[in-house]
């Protein structure tokens, strides 16, 4: 894996490392503690800014012939309307559910009031159409 490549320093943190150098080259040649302290002290603290940046993620690498170009995209939508767009699904799912559920109680309730004569004569067209149905079955085996 290739070696991390760390910018130099800028700013405060400029200045913390040029103390981590001279303390802990100063305490480390003998000039005392309270030296090779504050050389650690900045060591940990550049220590603990390193963890707390996030790094980039290298998701692809590869390289490039001359004339090869590489096209990088973005998906376009936020998290927050992919978010919306689930809501708005699970909202027409629930009510596609509760129109098939009406239809279903409507159909039962249409079933249920219709007289002795025309259920024999729907009884009667649905066993006519199951026959019709397994006779074509029987010709396609055969």
């Amino acid at each position: 894996m290739p070696r991390k490549v760390n910018p130099p320093p800028r700013g405060i943190w400029k200045q913390v490392a040029r103390v981590q150098r001279l303390g802990l080259s100063g305490g480390m040649a003998g000039k005392g503690g309270p030296w090779l302290a504050v050389g650690i002290g900045a060591w940990g603290l550049q220590r603990l800014r390193s963890m707390a940046v996030k790094e980039d993620e290298i998701l692809l690498r590869e390289p490039l012939a001359p004339g090869e170009t590489m096209t990088i995209r973005h998906q376009t939508t936020t998290r927050a309307e992919a978010a919306a767009e689930q809501k708005r699904l699970q909202r027409e799912g629930k009510q596609l559910q509760q129109q098939a559920k009406a239809a279903e109680k409507a159909a039962k309730e249409a079933r249920r009031r219709l007289s002795r004569a025309e259920k024999r004569q729907r009884a009667a067209q649905e066993a006519q159409a199951e026959a019709k149905a397994s006779r074509r079955t029987r010709r396609r085996r055969s």
